[in-house]
């Protein structure tokens, strides 16, 4: 279906968007609108593929009117031209920076820049049953009255006159005619006279003819100019400020490459999704296997007994490989000491008992006699070389009362049972 979008600046400081589409009556409707601030721009990047027009503010001037080339310019971007066309008595001119600014802002997807009250021509021609090409159009509320010139399908000129009350349209209506007879006595007045808006407004009465009316219970000109500058994209309708820019001639290229790029993510959280969907099955299906076979062997007299008999069998072993580890390694300690005694080293007494949260360490404690202290000095040396064995110390040596030519020692470490 065919659609055309046209966007304004509104006196409160928004965006305005129309969406023209083609009707089934073979004429144009206003589909849908929406404003925004001109801050959001998540708003102007969610127009994605679509080509606007922009309608700008602007004043038409009689031509032989120069217009101030620093504040504002012609339609066409150059300076002010004579009457090159016979249909173009005016010239409209705008504030260049309004022009850059919202050039700038729209730039990925703008077509053109054209006179916002071009829906005085547009929304005849497209949004009605109008069979002639050369018209008047009428817009009018509270504040202004709108009159514009349609000469072959183009916008020639508007004119803003105030009041806008009823009353009044009737005199502005006729200074026009009188004016453009004067000024312009070579270009006929139209003849046909269309309003747009409110009948209240613009009422019956005020015409020989009654006119053509289009958009009746439409009194907010800001959506009009906003669907009127939609339908420029139609044909040129009349003067343009500013064509289609390179940004917006890749539009729907950069629409291809975010919709990939959404694709692209959307897959990923759907294979994310997908994968942790096929762990919590999996998950599931394991926890309730092991349930099962708990509850099995729960219930299973046979097997039960079995597993505490296997359960007593490896206590069992675990107890003996322990035990066997514990002599082996007493076993190696004595033989060491035996081993490595010095021969005029001799011991009395020999002792041992368990430390305190420590289930795989004991205590040892050897005491005995030698005539020679560099003799025990040896020993603890010798001690120190024997695995399994530390904190080796010696707790006291001191010469006998009775035999004053030998020493008595006692030496104190740890012998650690468990294999490492």
């Amino acid at each position: 279906m065919e659609q055309c979008y046209g966007i304004i600046h509104t006196d409160e400081g928004d965006y305005l968007m129309a969406v023209m589409r083609y009707g089934d009556s073979n004429t144009w409707i206003c589909a849908r609108k929406s404003q925004w601030q001109r801050s959001n721009v998540l708003q102007r990047v969610m127009l994605f593929h679509r080509g606007i027009h922009f309608g700008v503010t602007s004043w038409w001037r009689a031509s032989e009117f120069k217009a101030p080339i620093d504040t504002m310019v012609m339609a066409d971007g150059g300076d002010p031209v004579d009457d090159a066309d016979e249909h173009y008595h005016f010239n409209v001119v705008a504030y260049a920076s309004d022009i850059a600014v919202h050039r700038e802002e729209l730039q990925a997807n703008l077509l053109a820049i054209v006179p916002e009250d071009i829906f005085l021509t547009t929304l005849p021609l497209y949004c009605s049953t109008v069979e002639t090409d050369s018209f008047i159009s009428i817009y009018s509320n509270e504040k202004y009255c709108l009159i514009g010139v349609t000469i072959d399908r183009k916008l020639t000129a508007v004119f803003h006159m105030v009041p806008g009350t009823p009353e009044k349209i009737e005199g502005h209506l006729g200074r026009v005619r009188r004016y453009w007879d004067l000024r312009f006595p070579e270009c006929s007045f139209p003849a046909a006279t269309i309003t747009i808006g409110n009948s209240e407004c613009i009422p019956d009465s005020l015409f020989e003819t009654a006119p053509i009316r289009i958009f009746e219970a439409e009194n907010d000109v800001s959506l009009l100019r906003a669907m009127g500058t939609a339908m420029t994209q139609k044909e040129e309708c009349g003067p343009k400020f500013a064509g289609e820019t390179q940004e917006a001639s890749f539009r729907k290229h950069r629409t291809w490459l975010y919709g990939l790029s959404a694709a692209l993510i959307i897959l990923g959280l759907i294979a994310s999704a997908l994968l942790s969907g096929i762990n919590y099955w999996f998950y599931k299906k394991k926890t309730a296997f092991e349930a099962e076979y708990k509850h099995i062997i729960a219930h299973n007299k046979e097997i039960k007994a079995l597993a505490d008999r296997n359960n007593e069998i490896a206590e069992t072993i675990i107890r003996l490989e322990e035990t066997f580890s514990r002599r082996t390694i007493w076993g190696k300690f004595l033989h060491e000491i035996g081993k490595n005694k010095p021969e005029d080293l001799y011991f009395e007494r020999f002792g041992s008992e368990p430390i305190k949260n420590s289930p795989h360490a004991v205590r040892i404690a050897l005491m005995g006699w030698t005539p020679k202290e560099l003799s025990v000095t040896k020993f603890i040396a010798t001690l120190q070389n024997i695995p399994h064995v530390t904190h080796i110390t010696l707790s006291s040596m001191e010469r006998n009362k009775k035999k004053r030519s030998i020493y008595g020692f006692k030496i104190i470490c740890t012998l650690l049972l468990n294999e490492q």
